[in-house]
């Protein structure tokens, strides 16, 4: 079965209140996308070792792609917003600006 934004958020919320809720209760706006961009570089910095030769599995890779997602929808859980209505609304209006038919 196929993940939905909707199952990730209510599992993400729920992992979040059970395991890390004591030590995020006070995080700021700052703190959270801090925490995302740090996910960003760490998969920018298997990308590079990758470039170079170095060896650098797909799982490697694949692991930071899904840490980035999950603290995005922590980060938007954080904010009130809804992280597939964010991706929807995004992903509309490029289409929209590309004069592309393809929108969600």
């Amino acid at each position: 079965m196929d993940l939905t934004f909707a199952e990730l958020s209510r599992v993400n919320a729920l992992r979040h209140e059970v395991s890390y809720k004591e030590s995020t209760d006070n995080w700021t706006i700052t703190d959270w996308t801090t925490a995302l961009a740090g996910e960003v570089g760490e998969l920018c910095n298997l990308v590079k070792k990758a470039r170079r030769g170095d060896g650098v599995s797909a799982e490697q890779i694949s692991d930071e792609i899904a840490d980035i997602v999950i603290y995005a929808d922590l980060l938007a859980q954080y904010l009130d917003m809804n992280l597939a209505s964010c991706v929807r609304i995004k992903f509309n209006k490029t289409s929209r600006k590309r004069n592309c038919k393809v929108t969600l």
